[in-house]
């Protein structure tokens, strides 16, 4: 079995304990199924949407995400905290599905027991698909909401986000922009 872990934001990745978190997770599933855990794959940092995104090439930018399709053979089992840590987007959800099934490989979530790509049981496709679309569900809120919340930052003129256009610097209080 392979691991695969991600987080979304370099902030996530630097200062928060998601991969930690998730790599815990996988090795006690690993253990707990009796499966010899080989390698963990990660992503520190990048998005899990591809090409419904300004980005098109987000799936190039996850250099994890490739090794381990490029390492998994038939039989091979990927374990993931869930499965928005593969993909957060139908177009994503479609290429990876397809890489992974095309090398005859499982999918098993800690958090998602009875996922299964493979699956002909219309009730457990029904819940899979609908677990999949909160992913995508809560990738679009959050964007929404961290716009939202910086327009209204930029408008009251205070620190929209983390960097300053060109032209501009933070004020010493680091609350607010100002011409340079």
């Amino acid at each position: 079995a392979y691991g695969y872990i991600r987080v979304s934001t370099e902030t996530q990745a630097s200062k928060g304990y998601g991969l930690d978190t998730q790599r815990k997770d996988i090795e006690q599933y690993a253990a707990d199924q009796g499966l010899e855990l080989v390698g963990i794959f990660t992503d520190a940092g990048i998005s899990g949407a591809v090409a419904d995104d300004a980005d098109g090439d987000a799936l190039a930018k996850r250099q994890g995400l490739l090794e381990m399709l490029d390492t998994i053979t038939e039989g091979d089992t990927i374990i993931v905290k869930n499965t928005s840590r593969l993909w957060r987007s139908d177009n994503a959800k479609a290429l990876i599905r397809r890489e992974i099934m095309k090398r005859k490989a499982h999918i098993a979530s800690t958090e998602q027991p009875t996922y299964d790509i493979y699956t002909k049981d219309p009730n457990e496709r029904l819940i899979n698909g609908m677990m999949e679309l909160l992913d995508e569900y809560e990738r679009m809120a959050v964007v929404l909401k961290l716009a939202k919340g910086r327009a209204t930052k930029a408008k009251k003129g205070t620190k929209p986000a983390g960097i300053t256009p060109f032209g501009y610097r933070f004020t010493a209080d680091d609350k607010s922009i100002e011409v340079h």
